[in-house]
């Protein structure tokens, strides 16, 4: 699949019970650089049913957005550099430096990130517990 020249892969359902689920990172401003996701880590949960948690490193170019979605479980979100703000409903915005951490809620109104500073990227640490992506882990 493509979209205004870049590519943004494509996505399977490996279940065929229950509804796919999918956290997107979007990019702010056109001309902007998309975020970088690199999964650090992704393993089943032994203790829960379908579920596996998953670590991922979201690197953030100048300036740039990124907005999580709505979501059943929290996520953890360790800021590693950089300085980025924060804004959810209301209108919230919270401003976090390296060696924060702090929490985006199950269930609640999506989240905009963005990286504060204008000449370097941000680095932010993502703890993520979802259904489980494969059938081998069920």
């Amino acid at each position: 699949m493509k979209r205004q020249g870049t590519s943004i892969g494509s996505c399977s359902n490996l279940s065929t019970t229950e509804p796919a689920k999918l956290i997107v990172f979007q990019s702010g401003a056109a001309g902007t650089p998309a975020p970088a996701i690199k999964t650090l880590l992704q393993e089943p949960l032994l203790t829960a049913k379908n579920q596996e948690v998953n670590l991922f490193r979201l690197t953030l170019a100048p300036l740039s957005l990124s907005e999580t979605p709505a979501h059943s479980n929290p996520d953890v979100i360790y800021v590693l550099e950089g300085t980025i703000e924060t804004t959810s409903t209301p209108n919230q915005t919270t401003t976090y430096n390296p060696g924060d951490l702090f929490l985006d809620p199950a269930n609640g109104a999506s989240l905009t990130i963005k990286n504060a500073s204008a000449s370097e990227p941000s680095k932010l640490l993502l703890y993520h517990v979802s259904e489980s992506a494969s059938k081998e882990s069920r």
